[in-house]
Protein backbone atom coordinates (compact mmCIF):
# COMPACT_ATOMS: atom_id res chain seq x y z
CA UNK A 1 0.00 0.00 0.00
CA UNK A 2 1.45 3.22 -0.74
CA UNK A 3 2.16 6.15 1.84
CA UNK A 4 -0.22 8.65 1.87
CA UNK A 5 0.79 12.37 1.32
CA UNK A 6 1.39 14.44 4.08
CA UNK A 7 -1.09 16.42 5.63
CA UNK A 8 -1.05 20.16 4.48
CA UNK A 9 -2.82 21.34 7.12
CA UNK A 10 -0.55 22.87 9.98
CA UNK A 11 -0.45 20.43 12.81
CA UNK A 12 -1.79 20.93 16.67
CA UNK A 13 1.62 22.26 17.46
CA UNK A 14 2.34 24.76 14.89
CA UNK A 15 -1.43 26.12 15.42
CA UNK A 16 -0.70 26.11 19.22
CA UNK A 17 1.87 28.83 18.19
CA UNK A 18 -0.06 30.90 15.89
CA UNK A 19 -0.60 34.39 17.47
CA UNK A 20 -3.51 34.34 19.44
CA UNK A 21 -6.89 36.95 18.40
CA UNK A 22 -7.58 39.30 20.64
CA UNK A 23 -10.36 41.83 21.13
CA UNK A 24 -11.34 44.56 18.25
CA UNK A 25 -8.64 43.42 16.10
CA UNK A 26 -8.43 45.49 12.50
CA UNK A 27 -4.22 44.85 11.47
CA UNK A 28 -2.80 41.53 10.61
CA UNK A 29 -1.01 38.96 13.11
CA UNK A 30 2.56 40.26 11.60
CA UNK A 31 2.10 43.33 12.69
CA UNK A 32 3.10 45.08 16.01
CA UNK A 33 0.61 47.48 17.58
CA UNK A 34 1.98 49.33 20.49
CA UNK A 35 0.56 48.36 24.01
CA UNK A 36 -3.11 47.17 23.13
CA UNK A 37 -4.77 43.81 22.53
CA UNK A 38 -6.16 44.34 18.78
CA UNK A 39 -4.17 41.74 17.34
CA UNK A 40 -6.37 39.30 15.09
CA UNK A 41 -5.52 35.49 14.35
CA UNK A 42 -4.66 34.93 10.93
CA UNK A 43 -7.70 33.41 8.95
CA UNK A 44 -5.64 30.12 8.03
CA UNK A 45 -4.98 29.46 12.19
CA UNK A 46 -8.75 30.20 12.84
CA UNK A 47 -10.06 27.95 9.51
CA UNK A 48 -6.94 25.01 10.99
CA UNK A 49 -8.43 24.96 14.48
CA UNK A 50 -11.63 25.21 14.24
CA UNK A 51 -14.10 25.25 11.39
CA UNK A 52 -16.93 28.41 12.28
CA UNK A 53 -18.99 26.80 14.77
CA UNK A 54 -21.80 29.36 14.79
CA UNK A 55 -22.86 32.29 11.78
CA UNK A 56 -25.03 35.37 12.36
CA UNK A 57 -26.08 37.76 10.36
CA UNK A 58 -28.28 41.19 10.58
CA UNK A 59 -29.52 43.90 7.73
CA UNK A 60 -30.02 47.61 8.35
CA UNK A 61 -27.26 47.89 9.03
CA UNK A 62 -25.69 44.82 7.19
CA UNK A 63 -23.17 42.69 9.46
CA UNK A 64 -22.54 38.89 10.12
CA UNK A 65 -20.61 37.05 12.79
CA UNK A 66 -18.55 34.10 12.41
CA UNK A 67 -17.64 32.26 15.64
CA UNK A 68 -14.29 30.15 15.57
CA UNK A 69 -13.72 28.73 18.90
CA UNK A 70 -12.79 31.37 21.06
CA UNK A 71 -12.62 34.30 18.58
CA UNK A 72 -15.37 36.13 17.29
CA UNK A 73 -15.63 37.95 13.65
CA UNK A 74 -17.59 40.86 13.08
CA UNK A 75 -17.28 42.00 9.13
CA UNK A 76 -19.53 44.83 7.94
CA UNK A 77 -19.35 46.31 3.90
CA UNK A 78 -17.10 49.10 4.16
CA UNK A 79 -15.31 48.23 7.07
CA UNK A 80 -12.06 45.96 8.37
CA UNK A 81 -13.03 42.73 10.14
CA UNK A 82 -12.87 43.01 13.85
CA UNK A 83 -11.59 40.20 16.03
CA UNK A 84 -12.64 39.79 19.79
CA UNK A 85 -11.46 37.02 22.18
CA UNK A 86 -14.61 35.23 23.59
CA UNK A 87 -15.81 33.00 26.03
CA UNK A 88 -18.85 30.64 25.48
CA UNK A 89 -21.23 31.36 28.50
CA UNK A 90 -24.12 29.26 27.12
CA UNK A 91 -26.50 28.52 29.06
CA UNK A 92 -30.74 27.47 29.61
CA UNK A 93 -30.66 26.62 25.32
CA UNK A 94 -29.67 30.31 24.61
CA UNK A 95 -26.21 30.68 23.28
CA UNK A 96 -24.04 33.90 25.01
CA UNK A 97 -20.45 34.53 23.67
CA UNK A 98 -19.00 37.73 25.38
CA UNK A 99 -15.35 39.05 25.64
CA UNK A 100 -14.12 42.94 25.71
CA UNK A 101 -16.48 45.40 24.28
CA UNK A 102 -18.67 42.44 22.68
CA UNK A 103 -21.42 40.45 23.81
CA UNK A 104 -23.77 38.20 21.53
CA UNK A 105 -27.19 36.84 22.40
CA UNK A 106 -29.37 34.10 20.21
CA UNK A 107 -32.28 32.23 21.80
CA UNK A 108 -33.82 29.67 19.83
CA UNK A 109 -36.72 30.59 17.42
CA UNK A 110 -37.70 31.05 14.20
CA UNK A 111 -35.94 33.89 12.40
CA UNK A 112 -35.94 35.68 9.16
CA UNK A 113 -33.62 38.23 7.81
CA UNK A 114 -36.18 40.04 5.92
CA UNK A 115 -34.40 40.24 2.64
CA UNK A 116 -34.32 36.30 1.69
CA UNK A 117 -36.52 33.29 2.13
CA UNK A 118 -33.89 31.94 4.54
CA UNK A 119 -35.49 30.49 7.49
CA UNK A 120 -32.56 30.64 10.66
CA UNK A 121 -32.90 28.70 14.02
CA UNK A 122 -31.83 31.33 16.38
CA UNK A 123 -32.78 35.30 17.17
CA UNK A 124 -29.64 37.18 17.37
CA UNK A 125 -28.78 40.11 19.51
CA UNK A 126 -25.38 41.69 19.27
CA UNK A 127 -23.99 44.46 21.68
CA UNK A 128 -21.14 46.16 20.42
CA UNK A 129 -19.34 49.23 21.83
CA UNK A 130 -20.99 51.32 18.59
CA UNK A 131 -24.35 50.06 19.63
CA UNK A 132 -26.85 46.54 19.45
CA UNK A 133 -28.03 45.19 16.41
CA UNK A 134 -30.23 42.41 15.92
CA UNK A 135 -30.46 39.66 13.38
CA UNK A 136 -30.76 35.68 13.11
CA UNK A 137 -28.09 32.78 13.08
CA UNK A 138 -27.32 29.25 13.02
CA UNK A 139 -25.02 26.76 14.67
CA UNK A 140 -22.93 25.02 11.90
CA UNK A 141 -24.73 21.24 11.70
CA UNK A 142 -22.81 17.67 11.31
CA UNK A 143 -21.72 16.57 7.55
Amino acid sequence: MPAEPADPAPNAASVATAAEPTENATEPAGNAVAASDTTPAPAQALAARDPASFRATGTEPFWSVKIFGGTLVLEAPGKPARYFSVTDASSGGNRRYAGSGIQLTATPGPCSDGMSDRSYGERVQLSTPDGVMKGCGMARTAR
